[in-house]
C-alpha cells in the first residue's frame, strides 16, 4: 500500500505529532515508546550466502535507531552486541566523523515514515531489508502516521529436497539384514537380540525333511515363528538311538522364499501366510514340508481372518479336527 508522506500543510505525519514539542516535551509524550523492525541481510561476498538477522530500534523520544543482532546456538559468530549503537543515521548509511558531529543533526536523517516492511535501509555500508516487525508498531503507524504497513514477507529460502541415497543390491554373501548394516556405518554394528513381549507367542510348526535319504525321513523339526519381528528358527526334535541329538538347526532370523530376488534391498519373506499344512519351506538348503501346527496357530490366523486367506483357515481346522484338537477346544 502506498504510505502517506505528507499532510494537507505539507509536512511528513511524524513532524505533525512534534509540533509545539521541544526535547523534553517529546521526551515526556514519547518515552519508552519503540518502533520495533526486523531485518535481514545477505553478505553479497560470502561463498555460502548465509543470512544475518537483526532487529531495528526507532526511539520515538528523540529519532534515534539501534540495530541489534540475533544471534543462534553454534552458528560461528561472535556476540557482538550492537551493529551500531543508539544515534542518528544518516540517509546511505555513512556516520559522520568526529570533525562533522556538531553538523551531525543538519544532515538528512531516517524518520518513522521512511520505515517500512518489505523497504531496505542502508547501514554502515550493508543493505538490510526489513521483513516485518510487531504489533504496536502496526498500531502505532496505522493511528498516528495513516500508514498501514504490509504483511511479513518470508526471508527463507525453501528447503531443498533431501538427497536420497539408494541402496546398493545385496551382494549375495550372509543376508541381506548384514549388507544393509555395512551400507549404514562404516563399522558394521551387532544387531539387538529381539527379546519377545507379553503378546509374542510364538507359531509352532511341525516340519520334516523332503529328502529321499532313508535315515533323513524319520527326522522331526519344530518352526517357531515371532510374530513382531518375523524370525524363523529351526529345532531339531531329538530321539533315542537315532545318533542325531536334537537342537537348534537353522535361526533365528529371517527366511528368504526361493522365488523372490535375493539381490534386490528387500527381498520378500515367508510369514504364517505361506506355513500352510502340506506346504514346502526352503531354508538354509533343505527343503521342509509342514505336517503339523498346535492349536494356537489356528486361533491366531482365525481372529485375523481380514490379513489371511480363507483357504488358509480351512486348512488349518481341517487338521485340528482330524487332530481333535478343535472339537476338545470347543467343548
Amino acid at each position: 500500500m502506498q504510505r502517506q508522506t505528507q499532510d494537507v500543510d505539507g509536512h511528513s505525519p511524524s513532524a505533525v505529532l512534534y509540533q509545539g514539542l521541544d526535547k523534553l516535551g517529546r521526551f515526556l509524550a514519547f518515552d519508552r515508546q519503540v518502533l520495533r523492525f526486523f531485518a535481514v541481510w545477505q553478505d553479497p561476498m560470502d561463498p555460502m550466502h548465509e543470512k544475518r538477522y537483526f532487529k531495528v530500534l526507532f526511539y520515538l523520544a528523540d529519532g534515534t535507531m539501534e540495530i541489534q543482532p540475533e544471534y543462534k546456538v553454534n552458528d560461528g559468530h561472535y556476540k557482538y552486541p550492537n551493529l551500531l549503537a543508539r544515534q542518528l543515521l544518516p540517509r546511505g548509511g555513512l556516520l559522520p566523523g568526529k570533525a562533522d558531529l556538531p553538523s551531525f543533526r543538519d544532515m538528512d536523517c531516517y524518520v518513522a515514515e521512511d520505515l517500512q516492511v518489505g523497504s531496505e535501509i542502508e547501514v554502515l555500508g550493508r543493505r538490510l531489508r526489513l521483513f516485518d516487525c510487531d504489533g504496536f508498531t502496526r498500531d502505532y503507524y496505522a493511528a498516528r502516521l495513516g500508514i498501514v504497513q504490509p504483511p511479513s514477507v518470508p526471508t527463507e529460502s525453501p528447503a531443498p529436497a533431501p538427497l536420497v541415497q539408494p541402496l546398493p543390491p545385496h551382494n549375495g554373501f550372509g543376508s541381506p539384514e548384514d549388507s544393509l548394516r555395512s551400507c549404514l556405518h562404516l563399522v558394521p554394528r551387532r544387531p539387538c537380540p529381539s527379546h519377545p513381549g507379553p503378546d509374542d507367542r510364538p507359531l509352532r510348526y511341525l516340519v520334516r525333511l523332503n529328502s529321499e535319504r532313508p535315515h533323513d525321513l524319520a527326522r522331526r523339526f519344530v518352526l517357531s515363528y515371532q510374530t513382531r519381528f518375523g524370525f524363523c528358527t529351526i529345532t531339531e526334535l531329538g530321539r533315542r538311538n537315532s545318533g542325531r541329538e536334537g537342537g537348534r538347526f537353522f535361526g533365528p532370523r529371517l527366511i528368504e522364499k526361493p522365488d523372490s530376488d535375493p539381490m534386490q534391498p528387500q527381498p520378500e519373506y515367508y510369514g504364517p501366510a505361506d506355513f500352510a499344512i502340506g506346504s514346502t519351506v526352503v531354508a538354509a538348503g533343505c527343503h521342509f514340508i509342514v505336517v503339523g501346527a498346535d492349536l494356537y496357530v489356528y486361533k491366531y490366523v482365525s481372529e485375523r481372518k481380514g490379513d489371511f486367506q480363507e483357504e488358509l483357515i480351512e486348512n488349518l481346522a481341517d487338521y485340528m479336527r482330524k487332530e481333535g484338537l478343535l472339537r476338545r477346544d470347543s467343548e
